[in-house]
């Protein structure tokens, strides 16, 4: 299964690849697409399907996590994993092979982190367009919310 997740922080969205090490664990992974200003869910639905196809398995386990997460903080504009939880959002998107899922979340803080809002999930069957994909996106982030509870 190919996964992405896609950040809201600042009016910007994030689409961030995610990877399983040779371990098993699940990573952020890399590029990571910046989507600002004015786009469409054809946009997003583009910049979801460049995660996914960067979405690996049997990458290998990092040594410091500190530097696996450098990236991610570097591009978002934070220092921390604390400052980038902060006033976010996020939406987990998979992609089965048969069904794209999209999965809002609850944003508990840096502490507890993200946690899927159960009752939200959206389970789409493929094949999906662009738009299709963007607008289930959008659809989740309005589901979502940030460490302070809101919309």
């Amino acid at each position: 299964m190919k996964s992405t997740n896609v950040y809201l922080k600042n009016e910007i969205l994030f689409i961030v690849p995610t990877a399983t090490t040779d371990r098993g664990v699940g990573i952020h992974y890399y590029p990571i697409e910046k989507l600002e200003g004015e786009r469409s869910s054809r946009d997003i639905g583009e910049a979801i399907l460049k995660g996914l196809k960067n979405s690996l398995v049997g990458v290998p386990h990092p040594s410091n996590w500190v530097e696996v997460l450098k990236p991610l903080f570097k591009i978002v504009g934070v220092k921390d994993w604390k400052s980038l939880n902060k006033n976010s959002k996020l939406v987990g998107v998979f992609d089965t092979g048969t069904q794209f899922v999209f999965e809002p979340t609850k944003n508990e803080g840096s502490r507890k982190g993200y946690v899927t809002i159960s009752n939200e999930i959206i389970r789409v069957d493929t094949p999906l367009t662009l738009e299709e994909i963007g607008q289930k996106v959008l659809e989740c982030l309005s589901f979502s919310t940030d460490d302070n509870g809101g919309l």
